[in-house]
Formats: C-alpha cells, structure tokens, sequence
C-alpha cells in the first residue's frame, strides 16, 4: 500500500528503518529511503488446530521455536468414541 502526500508528523515519520522496535506493530508508520532488495514474506505457524479422525476432538498443537514446521501431537486422543 502507498500512501502519498501524509504530512511529516513525527508520532508516524520513522527517520530510518533501524529505528522501528516491537511498539509500533500495528501502527501507520512513515519511512523514508530506497528499496535496494526485496524477499517474499515467509509465514511462520506457531501453533495448529489439529481434530481426531475417530472422534473429532479439537487439539491445538504448538511449534518448536527452532522448527517452525514440525509440531508436537499428543500420542493418544482421550476422546471418547461415540
């Protein structure tokens, strides 16, 4: 998205990109500078909803923190078939 002609305030004008930290997430900011290099965005589960195929039974399952693709299941269900 691009916006054009926002006024330089300075609660939204970042004066480079090293200076954005973890409090402006979700918040309009203005940033100043060239695009040298671009990578695709790439998507990282932290936790998956994941049913029984017997008895439907809901678990949601988390990531390991260094393998974002390989989750921890439970070994047995617990649910009961009806």
């Amino acid at each position: 998205m691009r916006l054009i002609n926002i006024p330089p305030i300075s609660e939204i004008a970042m004066g480079s990109i090293r200076s954005v930290r973890q409090c402006h997430m979700n918040k309009y900011m203005v940033i100043y500078g060239t695009v040298v290099r671009a990578q695709s965005v790439k998507n990282r589960e932290t936790k998956k909803d994941f049913a029984c195929k017997n008895c439907g039974k809901l678990y949601t399952a988390k990531s390991d923190i260094y393998e974002f693709s390989n989750f921890i299941l439970p070994p047995v269900c617990g649910g009961k078939i009806e």
